[in-house]
């Protein structure tokens, strides 16, 4: 995983110094394992436990055995300044270095680095950990750092193919099954690729409500399912063909949330870690184990990078402002919106997502409570009644109807058994009343 704030925000560089610290959050102690203020990758070696490399600002990139009790600095033959780190899963000797300089290349895991003297300006490398003798590359042959293209290569590095002229290509995500198969982002767009990256299609784009995407995580055991975060946090079960929004309780919690990083739990369906990178507002490290209908604050400064090995428990490891911290993955989330046990500010009805749809779509809504901090007000039931219509009045379908505590909620909607055309959906909870609607088009 690696850091794209770089080339998509603006960002201080710091002074590096080496340390471990402890700092306290809400949950627990987290270690802090090297301190500076620009990490650009964390590249954790899964099959050689307590292995994790590093490239920043300055040491470029730096190497630890022992879960960042300790660090070597590694050495370079000509100089170099790192933005990228990807190593070949099957054997870790083997990695690729983005340079900005140069594509450098490691055979000894880490520890020295060779210019490959290809590909001048590259800036994101990734080896297809399922078949790594394919690598994509974002960068450019031009000193000036302009036009930038995509390469790939299909023999482990040696040679390169000029893909896509200038065309972004962020945090490719592999297909397990099918070495044809990947996907990325763009800033605006959510990319596919079934040529091995020979051409892409868009599978989520910028007529989706201002889509802003930072982050893309495609989930281990089931490649049909992806998570894309950034301005919202989007789900598809079908490999892309339909998105779902999955941000309702963090919306509570930070209205202008930015999600910067996602890691996806493979082992428990719909467990999953965000970073949020706001400026301004609430950020930190978050974690769902309901698909996003409630969610922890871990750690409460901005978070870019997560990555985790396969240990039991996980060590995660992320990076924030002030360098990478590592803690144990055994958090657990007990309430319904966690996050600070925040209480909606207003009854609200959200517009369905997406719409139009076929034949599934998600609504959202916030029930409210006049006391949010009060301890009995806020445990207070209210009736609440989710129905779908038709043009002419007719309920097609009660989604909800029962008593519930102040909260945010989403419940997916199938349409299946109903015809094309308009719909509208009707929220009453005491005196609110809210109608929006809604297109079914196959």
């Amino acid at each position: 995983m690696k850091r794209k704030d770089k080339f998509i925000r603006v960002i201080i560089i710091g002074i590096i110094t080496f340390c471990i610290s402890s700092i306290q959050t809400k949950a627990q102690a987290i270690d802090t394992i090297f301190t500076t203020n620009e990490i650009f990758a964390i590249e954790v070696l899964k099959n050689k436990p307590g292995n994790i490399l590093l490239a920043a600002t300055f040491t470029c990139v730096s190497k630890s055995t022992d879960y960042g009790q300790s660090w070597v600095t590694s050495s370079f033959d000509t100089a170099a300044m790192c933005y990228d780190l990807s190593f070949n899963p099957q054997n870790t000797q083997i990695g690729f270095l983005a340079g900005v300089t140069n594509l450098f290349k490691t055979t000894d895991g880490g520890y020295n680095w060779v210019s490959t003297d290809q590909l001048g300006f590259p800036y994101f490398v990734d080896v297809n950990p399922y078949f790594p003798i394919i690598i994509f590359i974002w960068g450019t042959e031009d000193g000036s750092l302009g036009p930038f293209h995509f390469y790939r290569s299909f023999d482990g590095g040696t040679t390169w193919q000029d893909s896509l002229g200038s065309l972004l290509i962020l945090e490719p995500q592999f297909h397990p099954d099918s070495s044809n198969i990947a996907y990325a982002h763009s800033a605006t767009k959510i990319l596919k690729t079934t040529d091995t990256g020979k051409t892409w299609s868009t599978i989520l784009g910028t007529g989706s409500g201002g889509l802003w995407i930072e982050a893309l995580r495609l989930h281990p055991g089931d490649p049909d399912i992806i998570y894309a975060g950034g301005s919202r946090l989007y789900k598809t079960t079908n490999g892309g063909e339909d998105w779902f929004l999955k941000d309702s309780a963090l919306i509570a919690f930070e209205p202008d949330f930015q999600i910067s990083s996602i890691w996806v739990d493979e082992n428990t369906p719909g467990r999953l870690y965000v970073g949020l990178s706001n400026y301004s507002g609430n950020s930190g490290l978050f974690l769902t184990e309901d698909d996003g209908k409630s969610w922890k604050q871990i750690y409460d400064d901005p978070i870019y990078i997560i990555e985790a090995d396969n240990e039991s428990p996980r060590n995660i490891y992320c990076a924030t402002n002030f360098g990478a911290i590592r803690l144990l993955d055994t958090f657990t989330v007990t309430g319904v919106n966690e996050v600070n046990n925040l209480i909606p500010e207003e009854f609200h009805l959200y517009q369905n997502y997406p719409n139009p749809f076929n034949p599934t779509t998600s609504i959202q809504y916030a029930v409210s409570s006049p006391l949010r901090r009060s301890g009995s007000e806020a445990s207070r039931q209210f009736v609440v009644s989710l129905k779908v219509y038709d043009v002419l009045g007719s309920e097609v379908a009660a989604l909800v109807n029962e008593e519930q505590p102040a909260g945010s909620y989403e419940i997916e909607f199938n349409a299946s058994n109903l015809p094309s055309g308009v719909y509208f959906y009707e929220l009453k909870v005491n005196q609110f009343y809210s109608v929006k609607k809604m297109i079914l088009l196959r």
